[in-house]
């Protein structure tokens, strides 16, 4: 027989659902910019011939930026800005991959402790899929919460100035 959740469980999943929209919006937010910057540096002559199609993945963007961004051209300036950037965002991927496309439960312990365990299927080399599962505990994703608001405030205000240096603005 399960034991009946602790009174706290119902408003950290209520919480939870806010955090975890929240930070997959976050990390969608600079996924798009690095795209958006791919796009419009295209439109460039110093990096026409090197952008034959939009980058599709966040692994193909920053792989994109950073190749941009050690060429002679105008996004060479904003290196140290935008590929740490392209670096933490591939950082949070494993965590966005849980959040976005992660079945969540609800645990707790005898103690009252609560848990939210996203369970999520991995592919892996041919037709094999693998089972995969990450915890957060209340404090875990109210702070990946909290670092993933500051990282895209931060990112943001970076592409706003690379926006505006460049003429995209």
């Amino acid at each position: 027989m399960s034991r009946a959740p602790p009174p706290n469980a119902q408003e950290f999943v209520t919480v939870s659902h806010s955090f975890r929209g929240a930070i997959v919006n976050a990390y969608a937010q600079v996924e798009f910019m690095l795209a958006d910057l791919v796009a419009r540096c295209r439109q460039l002559p110093d990096y026409a011939s090197e952008i034959s199609k939009l980058p599709y993945g966040v692994e193909a963007r920053a792989k994109a930026i950073k190749k941009l961004c050690a060429m002679a051209g105008p996004l060479n300036q904003f290196q140290n800005d935008l590929v740490p950037i392209a670096d933490k965002l591939l950082a949070l991927e494993e965590d966005r991959h849980f959040l976005t496309h992660g079945f969540a439960i609800c645990e707790h312990d005898k103690q009252g402790n609560v848990r939210l365990v996203f369970r999520r299927f991995v592919p892996r080399s041919g037709d094999e899929w693998t089972p995969a599962h990450r915890n957060f505990t209340p404090d875990e994703l109210k702070h990946l919460q909290q670092t993933t608001t500051v990282f895209v405030s931060t990112a943001l205000e970076t592409f706003r100035r690379v926006h505006v240096e460049l003429g995209f603005a």
